[in-house]
């Protein structure tokens, strides 16, 4: 396995979680860099047996995991910090303090 690539393109195969009528959500089964590859892995994966959906992608960025709900509250309290004083001026932010 290759080395994960934000922005890399690839072939995403995709399937439906209700697999008899095709009803349900639609699912990601594999990333693949050739398209080859990604159709014989499809094969039977489909509602019905059919094949999965095979489609041309581009690799998103990972999520982030937090260990902690602390972590996450002190990620989410710099970005809110750091959005909120783009929005101010130097001017503001000097008469304010933050500087």
């Amino acid at each position: 396995m290759s080395g994960y690539q934000v922005g890399r393109h690839v072939y995403a195969v995709t399937t439906n979680t209700d697999l008899t009528e095709g009803r349900g959500s639609s699912v990601h089964l594999a990333y693949f860099v050739r398209r080859s590859d990604a159709e014989r892995y499809a094969v039977g994966k489909g509602v019905m047996g059919t094949p999965a959906t095979v489609t041309a992608a581009t690799l998103p960025p990972l999520p982030r995991v937090y260990e902690t709900w602390e972590e996450y509250e002190e990620v989410n309290r710099e970005s809110v910090r750091a959005r909120a004083l783009a929005k101010l001026s130097k001017e503001e932010r000097d008469a304010l303090g933050l500087i």
